[in-house]
């Protein structure tokens, strides 16, 4: 937070609503200006899904797995290296297997070495396993050439992926993707696990029609097991958390609280310091998603998807302390990484802060946490942000991070159209992209990538702003509403953590661990007085008894079995 530019803080709008009485005011309020304006859709039980008979995709990708389970067909299955992927590897892996599928396997292409989607190289370490069938999972909607690799070897594709399609499709058996252009199934805004679940789901239905549960004997497994796993991926992977999102979270956070979760993330909230019966969507994206995203940043997602498959406690007690130790590690990487970019800048101050964007290559960063210093520089700068780390001799790969306004997918499809040959290849969505290029590009790439944002975007999008939800009256400065703020999410992108604004006088600040400022604030009308945490903030000018405006979180602190109100700072100015 410190020295992050300034942001203008603009109270959301708050439209009409149908929403009822019983509800607090303030989450009425709330509620309504995230566009929730009926009571209906209050409602998060599964019934409300959008049904997989909507699926066209997943519907007929269904009937191909099916063919090929009546044959035993050899599947393997390829995943990405994040934890959508690993948990989509999980879900299919785990539901094919209790379907009676006996020839199952699973890679994940090491980073690395073969980097994102279905490279030919991994798909040669396939053939060699001598599999019939590749189904990617989280990946391959823009792998031609590892599809084509795959055919001519006779090996049959099944792509599932959420990531924009290209113009022209790979030549797969199947294509399973809610954003294909001819796909009219609603729900857009899947993650990868969330597309694996909708194909299972059609799955199961396409194998009780066809008799196989009564013929096998088997049971027929109900898919509301894996929703721990869903509510996982669709908070790390930070797809918009629309309505049907909202349910699909909302349900999985519901079976970690009531204790139906794998051993995997019960260790994992174990080794966080988390209590699981507590889960929320900040416990998944903030303590468990960096520990299983570790592995494939640093390591090998191998463990991350062995921890999660692990049936024994002490088993995935081991594989969680193993990603805590790799958490550890990248945090240490990552700190010293988003140290030099920062440097970097503050060198250039002058011509970085006349740009529209900032474009980040230096050889000795690392590959696995170029994203994550990406997105550090365009909350701290409020500037899309590309940052780039060395391969080898002649290659790059990047991670992009937007803001608001800005699709970065389709910017580089115009800079990919408009510098042929500058991007080896690429891929994303409107607010995150990862791309690989020669080092001999980088310039050019530079300078398209700084010369389209500033082309696109308009004087009102360059604006940092902080969307507050108002004042919090000062009876509502108590656990009680604390909770109910905190149960009537789950929150996420699209659907934002309540952030309110107030004004509070200084009592008095210390530094926690040289970076964290712990402070005490006195609300200015009521003269209450309440504790305050604001991560990465030194020390204020500010005195004693001097009001301060506030932008925070109501927040209920645990610690050691606990509670107490506090309040998470957001943006502080005199």
């Amino acid at each position: 937070m410190s020295n992050s530019v300034k942001k203008t803080i603009i109270r959301r709008p708050v439209p009409e609503h149908q929403l009822p009485d019983t509800l607090h005011p303030a989450i009425q309020r709330i509620y309504a200006s995230r566009g929730l304006t009926r009571d209906n859709e209050l409602d998060l039980s599964l019934q409300n899904l959008i049904p997989v008979s909507e699926f066209k995709s997943a519907l007929v990708a269904a009937k191909c797995l099916a063919d090929h389970l009546e044959k035993q067909s050899r599947l393997i299955i390829i995943g990405d290296y994040d934890v959508d992927g690993a948990t989509s590897t999980v879900i299919a892996l785990e539901v094919l297997r209790a379907c009676g599928w006996i020839n199952l396997s699973y890679l994940v292409p090491d980073r690395f070495v073969y980097g994102y989607g279905l490279s030919e190289g991994i798909v040669e370490e396939a053939i060699a396993e001598g599999v019939d069938v590749i189904m990617t999972v989280d990946s391959g909607i823009s792998s031609h050439a590892g599809v084509l690799a795959a055919q001519k070897a006779g090996v049959e594709v099944i792509i599932t992926d959420h990531h924009l399609p290209p113009a022209e499709l790979p030549t797969a058996n199947c294509i399973v993707n809610p954003n294909l252009p001819q796909e009219n199934f609603s729900a857009k805004t899947l993650c990868g696990a969330g597309v694996v679940f909708y194909l299972m789901s059609a799955l199961l239905v396409e194998l009780e029609s066809r008799g196989w549960f009564s013929g096998q004997k088997i049971r027929k497994p109900k898919i509301t097991r894996w929703l721990d796993l869903l509510a996982l991926a669709t908070i790390a992977d930070v797809v918009p958390m629309h309505y049907n999102n909202r349910i699909l979270v909302s349900q999985g956070l519901a079976r970690i609280r009531a204790g139906q979760t794998r051993p995997g993330i019960k260790a994992l909230f174990q080794v966080a310091k988390r209590e699981s019966c507590l889960a929320s969507s900040q416990d998944m994206g903030f303590a468990v998603a960096p520990r299983v995203n570790a592995a494939g940043r640093l390591d090998d997602m191998t463990i991350g998807i062995e921890c999660l498959l692990s049936q024994n406690m002490s088993k995935a007690y081991e594989l969680a302390e193993a990603l805590n130790e790799i958490n550890n590690e990248r945090r240490a990487i990552q700190a010293n990484d988003r140290a030099e970019a920062a440097k970097a800048l503050q060198n250039n101050k002058l011509e970085h802060s006349s740009k529209a964007s900032i474009c980040l290559y230096s050889e000795d960063w690392h590959q696995g946490v170029v994203g994550l210093v990406a997105s550090g520089l365009k909350e701290k700068h409020h500037k899309p942000a590309v940052i780039f780390a060395k391969v080898d001799d002649v290659t790059l790969k990047g991670s992009a991070r937007s803001i608001e306004g800005l699709h970065i997918k389709h910017l580089l499809d115009g800079i990919a159209a408009a510098h042929p040959g500058v991007l080896s290849k690429y891929g994303g969505h409107a607010m995150a992209a990862g791309m690989t290029l020669e080092v001999e590009n980088f310039q050019k790439f530079s300078e398209a990538f700084e010369q389209a944002v500033d082309e696109i975007l308009q004087p009102e999008q360059r604006e940092a702003l902080t969307w507050s939800d108002g004042e919090i009256m000062a009876d509502d400065f108590n656990m009680q509403f604390a909770r109910q703020l905190e149960n009537s999410g789950p929150w996420g992108n699209g659907f934002a953590e309540p952030l309110f604004d107030n004004n509070f006088e200084l009592v008095q600040q210390s530094l926690v661990g040289q970076k964290h400022l712990r402070l005490k604030l006195r609300h200015a009308q009521s003269g209450q007085t309440i504790n305050a945490i604001a991560f990465n903030q030194e020390l204020l000018e500010a005195v004693a008894n001097d009001e301060l405006h506030v932008v925070y979180e109501l927040n209920v602190n645990r610690f050691r079995g606990s509670e107490s109100l506090q309040l998470l700072v957001r943006q502080i100015s005199d």
